[in-house]
């Protein structure tokens, strides 16, 4: 790689440290993740992506400025490499990454980390690595093989990280056995989830009737500002559909919000309007009680 990739790479990284969402030097508590939309947009759109099975520690010998001319992981054995699944499961990957709260350089890894999985982000000055340790689940983040950000992976996002592992590694018998012994998670807190997803379920005309017998009547926003367009989103020229899930309260409040289909740069700004929006609860019985809802919210650029 040129020395000018190089630096770019470098400045890219001290971007990223010096962000307000990472926590000062020596804080041991966790952080907002690496949201930076620049950096997830760039890995998105990565011109090469190889995903590797790693067979061994790495290298004794290997510099941290250590670079090759192939796509595979630097200083790792690989058992394979192969180009990663398609550009869905890449952003998929990406989107369950974003949510992560992530922490500085190795803060929060053992003292042992050994990276079973690899996916390799290369294109333009990109160079790109994210390690995934099976034992304990954990991954890190490294650009041109300096470690950027660590993260200790929650209970909550198993099953769904370990069923894209499971797509990229379909014939890998150790991944296929974590990932059948781990249950997909239900969401807390309400027994009542509307199974088919519906569009509007804030407006009273078109309204899905439910079928579960969670309610008899719908919950409808009788509060509900828009989201704020990020400038820099505007700048980027980002747009699409986020897709929130949101738990309605029994007193019209909104208790919790999922993230069900992501837009990088435009996340932060849904979640923050929708957590502020109030409902007529549903209702069953003519009693008030709690409820998911679907709630998609469209950016567009004029």
């Amino acid at each position: 790689m040129t020395r000018p990739s190089r630096r770019r790479s470098i400045s890219l990284v001290a971007s990223i440290l010096a962000c307000a969402c990472w926590p000062a030097p020596g804080y041991g508590g966790e952080s907002v993740p690496p949201h930076d939309p620049r950096l997830l947009t760039r890995l998105v759109s990565a011109k090469h992506v190889t995903a590797q099975r790693i067979s061994g520690p790495q290298l004794e010998d290997c510099r941290p400025d250590f670079t090759v001319d192939s796509d595979t992981i630097e200083c790792y054995p690989a058992a394979s490499v192969f180009m990663a699944p398609s550009g869905k499961w890449r952003r998929e990957l990406l989107d369950l990454v974003a949510q992560w709260g992530w922490l500085r350089g190795r803060q929060g890894i053992g003292p042992v980390f050994e990276p079973a999985l690899g996916i390799h982000f290369r294109g333009d000055s990109l160079d790109v690595d994210w390690l995934l340790s099976l034992e304990p689940l954990s991954a890190m983040i490294r650009v041109q093989g300096i470690p950027s950000a660590t993260v200790t992976i929650s209970k909550e996002d198993h099953w769904a990280l370990l069923s894209l592992m499971h797509q990229a590694f379909p014939k890998d018998s150790q991944i296929a056995a974590r990932y059948a012994a781990v249950q997909r998670p239900v969401y807390p807190g309400c027994d009542c989830w509307v199974e088919v997803p519906f569009k509007a379920p804030y407006k009273k005309i078109a309204a899905p009737q439910d079928t579960s017998g969670c309610y008899a009547e719908s919950p409808v926003a009788i509060k509900r500002d828009p989201p704020i367009y990020p400038e820099f989103a505007k700048e980027a020229q980002i747009q699409g559909e986020v897709v929130l899930h949101a738990l309605v309260g029994s007193g019209g409040e909104v208790v919790q919000v999922k993230l069900a289909t992501r837009v990088v740069g435009l996340d932060d700004s849904a979640v923050h309007a929708v957590r502020k929006w109030i409902f007529e609860p549903a209702r069953k019985g003519g009693e008030p009680v709690c409820t998911w809802i679907e709630i998609p919210l469209e950016f567009r650029l004029p």
